[in-house]
């Protein structure tokens, strides 16, 4: 399991990083030779937070998943990766924003819906990863 969770935060990370680069690069109008620049900037951040949240995130997933059927396995766990992805946001303004999170949410959700997007494509990725190889490590050795 280690293994599959090590890849599956490396890969969640190039991939989710790679999109949030071609994101800012169309909607900004950038050149798209700035690619670079922009997902290494963009992992400087994205890396430490898929690996202290996302990671234990999916650990519990699979904690809470554990005895059930391979078919609601994987769907509880797409849930819950799925929410901690969309509470993210709200992580981050308890922390950072709380006065602008309880008194202007219009306001914070205009600012940080990008944020919003990002984590919940980037959780969605990850638990299509992590249910991919663990499908491809089954298969192997059946």
């Amino acid at each position: 399991m280690f293994k599959r969770k090590v890849f599956t935060v490396v890969s969640a990370t190039m991939i989710s990083v790679s999109l949030m680069s071609f994101w800012f690069i169309f909607t900004e109008g950038e050149n798209i030779t700035s690619f670079f620049q922009l997902a290494f900037f963009i992992s400087l951040y994205a890396f430490p937070v898929i690996l202290l949240y996302g990671l234990p995130v999916s650990l519990l997933s699979e904690k809470i998943t554990k005895g059930s059927s391979d078919r609601k396995r994987m769907w509880m766990s797409f849930m819950i990766h799925a929410a901690f992805g969309m509470g993210f946001i709200f992580l981050v303004g308890l922390i950072f924003e709380f006065s602008m999170l309880v008194t202007g949410l219009s306001r914070y959700w205009q600012i940080y819906m990008d944020m919003f997007i990002a984590s919940t494509l980037t959780a969605i990725i990850f638990w299509a990863i992590d249910e991919g190889v663990r499908y491809y490590c089954q298969n192997e050795h059946s």
